[in-house]
């Protein structure tokens, strides 16, 4: 941690970072995020395999927008959402570092969002085996099997929209869900309006989630959300290829090519 620690207090010394996003011991051996200012603090910081949490979310947070000069631990995930942030134009106002752990754990210091770009390469994201699992699991079933599925499911959502809130990539600053004139999905918990949520969020997510997992994570009631946005991925690679994380990728739904297939319009 040693090597760590003199990264962040140099960039807080240097003004570099105003403010650098980590991680610190959090309960048991939970990892959870940090903020820090001060120099004095750097001691609390931790970068392990137990950190998690997607931090690029605090990124468009209304609390953070006013600080330029961010420094932000990066884990895979937390770059592939940097990169796909960056590529929608989120960071035109920031002056970004970020710290990694190469692959022998050693603390690397990177400037710049299109840095971290090069650093993550044109990256395919691949799903686990265990997911591959889960989603052959899913896909057997028959389509009454899964609305049937999906409406135990979802009739358990109380919409605390702790899945939107932990997303990286829902930063509009008012979300369809809070707009009323008109009313789009209704405001109670329903199953018809937990559908109507349901699928507007993976619509949104479609072409732009980088399966992190925070969106199941965050979910009180530990509903298989990313059974939805996993199994997008799959259909647009089926598609459109693979699901590439660079800054150009562009969202699927509101992305027109003269060339696209249309077969769904048939």
């Amino acid at each position: 941690m040693k090597r760590l620690h003199q990264i962040v207090s140099e960039l807080l010394a240097s003004g570099k970072a105003k403010l650098v996003i980590g991680y610190e011991k959090g309960t048991g051996e939970k990892r959870r995020p940090a903020f820090i200012s001060d120099a004095n603090e750097v001691e609390r910081l931790v970068f392990d395999s137990q950190c998690s949490h997607n931090l690029s979310v605090y990124l468009t947070k209304p609390e953070y927008k006013h600080v330029t000069e961010i420094a932000v631990f990066a884990t895979p995930q937390t770059m592939r959402a940097v990169v796909r942030l960056a590529g929608e134009n989120q960071f035109q106002d920031k002056k970004l570092s970020f710290i990694v752990m190469d692959q022998d754990q050693n603390a690397l210091l990177i400037e710049g969002a299109e840095v971290l770009a090069n650093h993550l390469g044109k990256e395919k994201i691949a799903l686990s085996s265990a997911q591959e699992e889960l989603l052959a699991k899913f896909e057997a079933m028959s389509r009454e099997e899964r609305f049937a599925y999906w409406k135990e499911q979802l009739s358990n959502c109380v919409k605390c929209y702790a899945c939107r809130a932990a997303c990286p990539m829902c930063y509009c600053t008012r979300c369809t869900v809070e707009v009323n004139q008109p009313q789009w999905i209704s405001v109670p918990s329903s199953l018809q309006g937990n559908f109507e949520y349901h699928i507007m969020r993976a619509m949104h997510m479609a072409g732009r989630c980088v399966d992190c997992g925070s969106c199941e994570a965050a979910c009180p009631l530990g509903l298989p959300l990313n059974i939805i946005t996993r199994r997008m991925i799959k259909d647009i690679e089926a598609s459109l290829g693979p699901d590439i994380v660079s800054m150009d990728t562009k969202s699927v739904l509101n992305t027109f090519q003269p060339n696209d297939k249309e077969n769904f319009i048939r």
